[in-house]
């Protein structure tokens, strides 16, 4: 007997305003509903960032809650993977497929906005997966920050223009990044970070290289290759041009994490900051 994992993404709605209506596209199961006419176990992963030495509660199943009042869409897709990380990404392309459908078939408007996506419990014992961080404790001092740190990244990028109007759209693509779990959104987040500078006015990777190379105070070749920039551009040419990314999600993760220090320490060199040695582990 197969035993399945299943995942759901479920859509308030505005426009479709109907009692339960049920299709099945197999292996994805089309449900419209008012709240109070479905409920759903969901996988709750309140911290995916947890403090070193700090008790810290990880993932759980909780019951969605929803408004009587409103109309929902959920799509609950099932994948019998034997490892959940395949399972969730077969259950995730099998959703996406169906949204996009429904978006031709009617209208990308009767998605008026996400409520959940994630793992759900469905006729089997609940399986969810999380991306967690152990990071150790940081400590706020207002007074210092309001007076001098804020103020001193500030003033460094103002002495260069170029680079002062570049970091408005630079700080708009990281801010988004960082509210991403790993993902193909976020990679091509932090990479078009990159491409506003160092890469201004071309599609060469060289100027990142060459950024980099001066931050870490390392040849520009060893660099090049220890951090792995042409597999990075490549991993975002794949997915633009090519319509995939050969990666595993353990091995996105990595990728992810990757990119994001270098973004940061691009970011952190910008603005005055010295180098701390977080490509160290790298190079």
């Amino acid at each position: 007997m197969a035993h399945f994992s299943y995942f759901s993404a479920i859509y308030d709605t505005t426009l479709i305003r109907e009692d339960y209506q049920k299709v099945i596209v197999d292996p994805v199961k089309i449900e419209f509903f008012r709240g109070g006419e479905r409920s759903f176990e969901a996988h709750a992963t309140p911290n995916r960032v947890v403090p070193a030495g700090i008790p810290s509660r990880v993932a759980f199943f909780y019951p969605l809650p929803f408004n009587p009042e409103r109309y929902y869409i959920s799509l609950t897709a099932r994948s019998s993977a034997q490892h959940l990380r395949d399972a969730i990404a077969d259950c995730e392309s099998e959703i996406d497929r169906c949204v996009v459908d429904l978006a031709i078939i009617y209208s990308p408007h009767i998605f008026n906005f996400p409520v959940y996506r994630g793992s759900v419990v469905e006729n089997s014992p609940g399986k969810g997966e999380a991306y967690v961080r152990i990071e150790k404790p940081l400590a706020v001092n207002p007074s210092e920050l309001q007076a001098t740190k804020l103020p001193g990244v500030r003033s460094a990028r103002a002495q260069d223009q170029n680079i002062q109007c570049r970091y408005e759209l630079m700080a708009r693509f990281f801010s988004k990044a960082i509210s991403y779990g790993p993902s193909e959104e976020k990679l091509l987040f932090l990479w078009t970070v990159l491409e506003i500078y160092p890469m201004q006015d071309t599609t060469n990777i060289q100027p990142v290289v060459d950024l980099l190379a001066q931050i870490v105070n390392r040849d520009a070749a060893h660099v090049k290759s220890a951090l792995g920039i042409g597999k990075l551009f490549g991993f975002r040419s794949d997915l633009i041009h090519n319509g995939r990314l050969p990666l595993t999600r353990a091995q996105l993760g990595e990728v992810i994490d990757k990119l994001e220090t270098i973004c940061l320490e691009v970011l952190r060199r910008i603005s005055g900051q010295p180098y701390h040695g977080a490509l160290d582990t790298y190079l």
